[in-house]
């Protein structure tokens, strides 16, 4: 019977404690990402769910109604602007959302003379005695989509505008009439 022993070298005795080591460290910076929070609700997920109600839009042939879910971020408004307007004014969506603007949202170059979906960029001014929301849709996180026919949010206040301070998700209507896709809110959820 030949029995063979285990040689343990000192080299390799090094090696298994390198890997221990660096296996450890791998799995001590995935930690706090596992718990964090942070899975599937983060920006990335917005843009997922703003590319599948894109899709969704662009394939509706006229009299079509379908439902879909849209993640929405804090970081993030979805707006839609008809080929007629250049500008949404303040006022327009002051009533709709939980905070002023800071300035009119400019329609993107891109969509000039178009209907168009956007994705836009949020961010907080915070001034003297209030905080101001100011959205871009030309930043570079934006994302803007072409559509065929007009387009119109129906949440509660019927604003162009679509934002929530937190993460929601949206059960959405989309319904295509013969030029206008409308886009209705029938539940959010925390």
């Amino acid at each position: 019977m030949n029995n063979r022993a285990i040689e343990t070298t000192p080299v390799n005795v090094i090696i298994g404690i390198l890997i221990a080591v660096v296996l450890s460290l791998i799995l001590i910076s995935l930690i706090p990402k596992l718990f964090s929070g942070e899975g599937p609700k983060d920006e990335e997920s917005s843009y997922f769910y703003f590319t599948k109600l894109a899709d969704d839009l662009t394939k509706m042939g006229i009299g079509d109604k379908k439902n879909s879910t849209f993640l929405m971020n804090k970081d993030l408004a979805l707006i839609s602007f008809r080929s007629s307007v250049q500008t949404i004014k303040n006022s327009e969506v002051s009533s709709c959302i939980e905070y002023n603007l800071q300035d009119d949202i400019d329609k993107p170059v891109k969509c000039r003379d178009k209907n168009c979906l956007c994705l836009c960029e949020t961010d907080f001014t915070i001034g003297i005695n209030s905080r101001a929301l100011k959205i871009d849709c030309e930043a570079e996180e934006s994302r803007c989509v072409e559509l065929p026919s007009e387009i119109e949010l129906q949440d509660s206040c019927k604003s162009p505008v679509l934002y929530t301070n937190s993460e929601t998700l949206y059960d959405l209507e989309l319904k295509r009439e013969s030029n206008l896709f409308t886009i209705k809110t029938l539940s959010k959820t925390l």
